[in-house]
């Protein structure tokens, strides 16, 4: 992840989306996303559904990135394989023919990949896990559809064996437990942050109570499980991922069953989350750390293949023959050159710049003589906007009359300044003689004025009993650099 990346999960019930770039440690987190899925969405449909992702993305902030796709575990055959060899070479097609015996749908386009688990002289243990090819065509049309390039596609369980391996022991094995309500459950046995074993199910989201009931009841499936499991070793730790007010309650009872301390997480020491919560994203956050970190984990968007061993030497023949072309194109492209023809075509731009060069400079002279004549022109001022303006700040007819409003307009002219830059600088002054029924009405359009951010307002003395029609008047000065107090309003959607 050399720049910014997606990691991406499309559920049965919400997508889910965790955007994050390199930090000096791990990752940080930048933007988070938490969609439910229209029920009327054909998801049959891998345009559509593509679109609709993309749209979702783009509403929250996300860019068109390189992804990482999170598959749950259901969608996978896991199996835990031993080779009798120690060479890595031969590892794929020996994992490839042991997976392909019993897989419940076809081998042939098969998706399989593994990661190694432990090794010995004569001996090499793996985890493999399969995938249907359609399965991975079929998540390309998606996120080809959404606009984002697939970098890797892989399990949600690798991303929470990440997570898990911030609280693990090296000699132990740590169980992270992935609630995601309405999409399901998983439970992933982890050593040194790879998963060793991995069960999922679903359940629902009716209630907390039915979620807690449903995830405890399948953890004591899971452990039944794995005690026929033949790679056990002490479980150290547990943690449990998954939104707030349920995880805390699934922990103290799978803690007590499994008589394990299990905790739950609010930060990782590799993940800088800033203002999100990752309570439904912490397994996407650990599959964008692992591939930061280069982590060994599952990847069928590039699973592992046995080395070509006639590949290197396919390399070094077509630098060979790439070589030989450049080498001949560079010869004929400066053989075919005559530089009496280059000579030639130098003096003929020459004769025609110089054809050019008086025109050119016309064109300047008047587009500067332009820019001088708009500055003259710019100061002008619509007077009937001000006097509109001023009429809406005005209290009502009854308690206050304007006898009298002047105006005048300070403008000396165009001006260079010190950066040999021409400048208009203009104002213009309001004066505003009225009368009103008492001081209050007057401050009270005094303070309109004063706070009304198109004008400086100031008092011409002190306002004075004994006005014609009302008793108390009034003298406003006003200045103002707006020329249209009302467009103004309208920019800024509010007092200019």
């Amino acid at each position: 992840m050399s720049a910014g990346a997606v990691a991406v999960e499309l559920g049965s019930a919400r997508l889910r989306a965790i955007a994050a770039v390199p930090a000096r440690h791990g990752i940080q987190v930048v933007r988070t996303l938490v969609s439910n899925v229209p029920a009327d969405l054909d998801r049959s449909n891998d345009q559509a559904v593509g679109s609709w992702i993309g749209e979702s993305l783009r509403e929250a902030g996300f860019r068109r990135d390189k992804c990482m796709v999170a598959l749950p575990r259901e969608d996978a055959v896991l199996k835990r394989l031993t080779h009798p060899t120690s060479d890595r070479h031969e590892l794929p097609d020996m994992t490839r023919l042991a997976m392909e015996r019993d897989l419940p749908f076809s081998a042939e386009d098969a998706i399989i990949d593994f990661v190694i688990l432990d090794s010995s002289e004569s001996s090499t243990t793996v985890l493999a896990a399969a995938l249907p090819g359609e399965t991975l065509a079929r998540t390309h049309r998606i996120m080809g559809a959404a606009g984002l390039s697939v970098q890797g596609v892989s399990l949600r369980a690798c991303g929470a064996a990440a997570i898990a391996d911030s609280i693990g022991d090296p000699d132990s094995d740590v169980i992270a437990i992935d609630l995601i309500p309405g999409d399901g459950i998983e439970f992933t046995f982890s050593r040194n942050g790879t998963a060793r074993f991995s069960r999922a199910a679903r359940i629902g989201e009716s209630d907390e109570d039915e979620m807690v009931s449903a995830a405890i009841r399948e953890a004591q499936r899971t452990w039944l499980s794995r005690q026929m499991d033949d790679d056990q070793a002490g479980i150290h730790a547990g943690v449990v991922l998954g939104p707030d007010g349920v995880v805390d309650r699934v922990a103290a009872k799978v803690g007590s069953l499994l008589k394990t301390p299990m905790e739950l997480i609010d930060s990782h020491p590799r993940i800088d989350a800033g203002k999100h919560r990752l309570d439904r994203h912490w397994s996407l956050a650990g599959l964008l750390l692992a591939q930061q970190t280069s982590s060994d984990m599952i990847d069928f968007a590039s699973p592992r293949q046995a080395p070509d061993p006639l590949a290197g030497r396919r390399k070094a023949a077509g630098y060979a023959v790439a070589g030989l072309l450049l080498v001949i194109f560079a010869i004929w492209t400066f053989g075919g050159m005559s530089i009496n023809a280059l000579q030639g075509k130098a003096y003929s731009l020459e004769a025609h710049q110089g054809r050019l060069r008086p025109e050119f400079l016309r064109y300047t002279r008047d587009n500067y003589r332009l820019g001088h004549l708009d500055l003259w022109s710019s100061a002008e001022v619509d007077w009937l906007a001000h006097l509109g303006h001023l009429d809406s700040l005005r209290p009502a007819a009854a308690d206050l009359v304007l006898d009298e409003v002047s105006g005048s307009l300070q403008f000396d002219g165009v001006i260079r300044d010190r950066s040999k830059e021409w400048l208009a600088e203009w104002g213009l002054g309001l004066t505003l003689n009225g009368e009103c029924r008492d001081r209050a009405t007057a401050d009270a359009f005094r303070e309109r004025l004063v706070d009304n951010a198109s004008y400086t307002t100031s008092s011409a003395g002190n306002d004075t009993g004994g006005g014609n029609r009302l008793p108390h008047g009034f003298t406003y000065r006003l200045i103002s650099d707006i020329d249209n107090p009302i467009d103004a309003e309208a920019q800024t959607g509010g007092d200019p």
